[in-house]
């Protein structure tokens, strides 16, 4: 992968682009599901766990604060 994101840095293209076409992680990404494709041709997609970690820090905060 940093050999992919330097390419990308240089040359401009997506490092979806570049990971979908490197020999290296061709048989990993023909197992990818659609929506796994998706996220690699656009990681923007992709928020994973994120809005969890936000509640659970807001909770934490709030408790430790005593803003109930």
């Amino acid at each position: 992968m940093r050999k992919i994101t330097l390419e990308s840095d240089a040359t401009g293209v997506p490092v979806g682009e570049i990971a979908i076409r490197d020999e290296n992680l061709s048989k990993y990404i023909k197992k990818f599901t659609t929506t796994q494709l998706k996220i690699i041709q656009d990681a923007k997609q992709y928020i994973g766990i994120s809005n969890k970690k936000t509640e659970y820090i807001c909770k934490y905060w709030k408790k430790e604060l005593k803003l109930k």
